[in-house]
């Protein structure tokens, strides 16, 4: 079942570590505490922004967010004013394969076509045959950290 955090809110310490420890290289910027308040204002939530959790049987399985930035203009020029942005799609390692993530990625889709959102961005390092397949497309490769990154976009207007 996926669902928005605010209805989860006990995840926010675990998700905020979890997405610390998987991201910390790539965003060295953030720190624990901003993460942590990130997760405490989207528990807060149901609309924009917000965090969606998978969960089963009261276990956590992976999460997923819709935001209005991504990454700050100097990691990225020229998409400072885009928005709003799928991002942090996480799954925990022993059910990933399982189809968790694509149903994160489509539950926030679907979120954000309900908010009227034309189109969403996120950027990937590496999973860009993921989400290609499930109908995003390349708008914009870039270098972040020394690594090949790819900005894309789904359009969701009907």
């Amino acid at each position: 079942m996926i669902e928005v955090l605010a209805n989860h809110a006990h995840f926010v310490e675990v998700l905020a570590k979890l997405h610390q420890q998987e991201w910390e290289p790539m965003l060295p910027w953030m720190t624990p505490e901003e993460t942590l308040a990130e997760f405490q204002d989207h528990a807060q939530r149901a609309t924009f922004p917000t965090t969606l959790v998978a969960v089963e049987a009261g276990r956590l399985l992976g999460s997923a967010s819709l935001i209005a930035r991504d990454l700050p203009e100097e990691d990225l020029p020229g998409f400072g004013a885009v928005t709003p942005w799928l991002a942090s799609v996480l799954v925990l390692p022993e059910f990933r394969g399982q189809g968790v993530g694509s149903a994160l990625v489509e539950a926030v889709v679907a979120h954000a076509r309900g908010l009227g959102v034309p189109r969403l961005y996120l950027f990937t390092e590496g999973q860009e045959g993921f989400y290609r397949r499930s109908g995003w497309v390349d708008v914009h490769r870039f270098v972040l950290r020394g690594a090949p990154a790819t900005v894309m976009a789904r359009e969701l207007a009907r």
